[in-house]
């Protein structure tokens, strides 16, 4: 039986591992209390005593061949120590039957709020047997998923892809618990596949998405079987005895471009996913629709752009707007901000790849080359001036992801960037991740040295403030627009502003355009720092050394 001090930590761990496990096994080891969790397909293929496991190291090990054994813990403790292990750890273990089979493992170090090592995260890959099966809902995963999309690409057959997640999953986790939610996302898969039945195959998405994907059902098919879907949901599901009410959203993509390739259309109907959210309330959103022309340009220009990441980032460059002390008038830092050069494309605007980039996994690859990129480019300005703040917005991609904070510690160690000159900026999009988890991250970030950023751009955002130590909140530049002539905006801006000064919250006022706006500004709303085109508009780094504010400090 789970321990229940440790299951909550362990499983949501493994929950955010085991969605991208592929065609492997899935563990998380927890260091210092010696548990681990086990997925079911390792439990079954193993024979082990169960899906937790006390002890775990030492039931493990004794699975391992003897005379691979000292090979293997020595490699696991390195991993522990902090060695980097540049290929997977290769050896033999037995089976329920007690022969042996060819495995290896590929893990990380997931650290606790003190950097310490707390968990040991790692697949592993048995050589004669691979499952693709998604351990949770008995679907296939991700990675079959990606293969039907390339096969279908490469015979040029056209396909619907419907894409559905609950709204607020995270609400069931807090009410009943991680493990009565896999069994609620179990219950979810096997409806969409009752229903679906041979019309489609039913696949596990991220998160708590599951897809559907067919060749037979076109759009109004896929409507169909939405409305199906949603409606059973809503009114007649029950789990384990318990009945549960589920609001889904969808997205839904008729796939006819051979052009691209699987991953951009998986990203295309995440992206309809999130509208169908945000701005639909749950409603289908059909992103392959009248717009045809309009989206059809979105997928080529997404293709493009996930190629270019994958590129080393060719392309992409970085620009950097100074952020102003409202009592003296100084530089005291500066928001870095990404821009992206392609040649059948040109110069494209940020709005224009941003919301698309969102939904794809590559977008953490991109997040991390701007951190990296950025702290390179700014560590001599820090070596002139020591209390530079160096702003980097984070994505919600980045945030969701476990292994965010190492890559995080491991990039400033690498770049030598200290940690007391960041400031990093929470978008909107990260206010829709399940509050428990972003506070986790950004305690740890605060643990960290850094200092953090609440962009607001709606009033509601500042209930954060109740919930998360934020330093800093900047009031989006929309709020400034005619501030002397709207006096709504005024209002609100005077509201917001005071509310975050009562809190011990610094306050930037973006957006600002000329003199009169800030003398406006100055006399009627309490302001740390103001930033706007009428300092300067966004600038490459060697620009930025030559403007008048950064040498007149």
């Amino acid at each position: 039986m789970p321990r229940t001090g440790l299951n909550d930590t362990i499983s949501r761990i493994f929950d955010t591992f085991v969605v991208v496990s592929k065609s492997r096994y899935a563990v998380v080891y927890d260091i210092f209390n010696h548990y681990a969790r086990w997925s079911t397909n390792a439990v079954e293929f193993f024979g082990l005593s169960g899906e937790y496991i006390e002890n775990a190291d030492t039931e493990w090990h004794k699975r391992i061949h003897p005379d691979d054994r000292k090979n293997y813990e020595q490699r696991i403790m390195a991993m522990i120590a902090g060695i980097k292990q540049d290929s997977p750890l290769e050896y033999r273990a037995m089976d329920k039957n007690g022969e042996y089979v060819a495995c290896s493992s590929k893990g990380t170090i997931i650290k606790d709020y003190s950097g310490r090592p707390a968990y040991l995260a790692f697949f592993i890959t048995n050589h004669g047997i691979v499952s693709n099966k998604d351990p949770i809902t008995d679907t296939d995963n991700l990675y079959e998923m990606f293969n039907a999309l390339r096969q279908q690409r490469e015979r040029q057959e056209k396909s619907s892809v419907l894409i559905i997640d609950a709204i607020h999953f995270d609400d069931i986790n807090r009410t009943y618990g991680y493990m009565f939610g896999n069994q609620v996302l179990r219950a979810m898969a096997d409806l969409v596949v009752n229903l679906v039945k041979d019309e489609g195959v039913v696949y596990r998405g991220d998160g708590t998405s599951i897809i559907v994907i067919s060749g037979s059902l076109e759009l109004d098919g896929m409507r169909r079987l939405y409305s199906r879907i949603r409606e059973q949901l809503k009114s007649a599901f029950y789990v384990s005895g318990t009945r549960i009410t589920l609001n889904i959203a969808g997205g839904v993509l008729v796939n006819d471009n051979f052009a691209v390739d699987e991953h951009t259309i998986y990203t295309s109907a995440k992206y309809a996913l999130d509208a169908s959210k945000n701005m639909n309330h749950g409603g289908l959103v059909v992103y392959h629709n009248e717009h045809q022309d309009q989206n059809a340009r979105r997928i080529e220009l997404l293709d493009a752009i996930r190629s270019d990441i994958m590129n080393k980032c060719s392309g992409f460059y970085l620009v950097y707007q100074p952020i102003i002390s409202a009592k003296d008038s100084h530089m005291i830092g500066a928001e870095v901000l990404l821009r992206w050069h392609n040649e059948a494309f040109g110069d494209v605007m940020p709005d224009s790849f941003i919301p698309l980039l969102e939904n794809d996994s590559v977008f953490f690859e991109l997040g991390n080359w701007i951190l990296e990129q950025s702290f390179n480019e700014t560590r001599s300005i820090i070596s002139v001036f020591p209390e530079f703040m160096l702003n980097i917005n984070l994505t919600f991609m980045q945030l969701e992801r476990s292994e965010f904070r190492t890559t995080l510690m491991d990039l400033m160690r690498r770049t030598r960037f200290p940690a007391s000159n960041l400031t990093l900026e929470l978008t909107k999009r990260c206010r829709q991740m399940s509050r428990e988890h972003l506070k986790s991250q950004v305690d740890f970030l605060k643990s960290s040295g850094s200092q953090i950023a609440l962009d607001v751009e709606e009033f509601s955002s500042l209930d954060l403030l109740r919930a998360l130590p934020v330093d800093h909140i900047k009031i989006d530049r929309r709020f400034l627009r005619d501030i002397d002539r709207n006096l709504v905006n005024q209002y609100i801006v005077e509201a917001m502003a005071g509310f975050a000064q009562h809190m011990n919250v610094h306050v930037t006022l973006t957006g600002i355009e000329n003199a009169q706006m800030l003398d406006f500004v100055k006399e009627r709303f309490p302001a740390d720092s103001f930033q706007g085109y009428y300092y300067s508009k966004p600038v490459r780094i060697a620009d930025l050394k030559q403007l008048p504010l950064y040498h007149s400090r």
